[in-house]
């Protein structure tokens, strides 16, 4: 399935939670906020996600993801995801979405 395709429904899904708009992320990339905070958003063709630290180390270790490069710097906290995978997708959207509510 083609990433933005895939991106484009995941937005819709989140657009129906009172808190969600649709927006950028870094630049001008697709992204999911909430008050004013990225969670989620295409980036090149994959999906970024902030996550708790621990959970990014554990997910690049297992080989699950790589740590999130923006312009030479590393996205403490965001994870890249490979691949289109419209479940998996979903589930890091919603724990994504869950940690940054706080």
């Amino acid at each position: 399935m083609d990433a933005e395709i895939a991106f484009a429904a995941l937005a819709e899904r989140w657009r129906r939670e009172p808190d969600v708009e649709l927006g950028t992320g870094f630049g001008s990339v697709p992204g999911l906020r909430t008050k004013g905070k990225v969670f989620a958003m295409l980036q090149h063709g994959e999906l970024a996600v902030k996550l708790p630290a621990q959970r990014c180390a554990a997910m690049v270790d297992a080989g699950d993801a790589r740590q999130l490069v923006v312009r030479r710097h590393t996205m403490r906290g965001w994870v890249v995801v490979e691949g289109v995978d419209d479940d998996v997708w979903a589930a890091l959207a919603s724990d994504a979405l869950e940690y940054v509510r706080g």
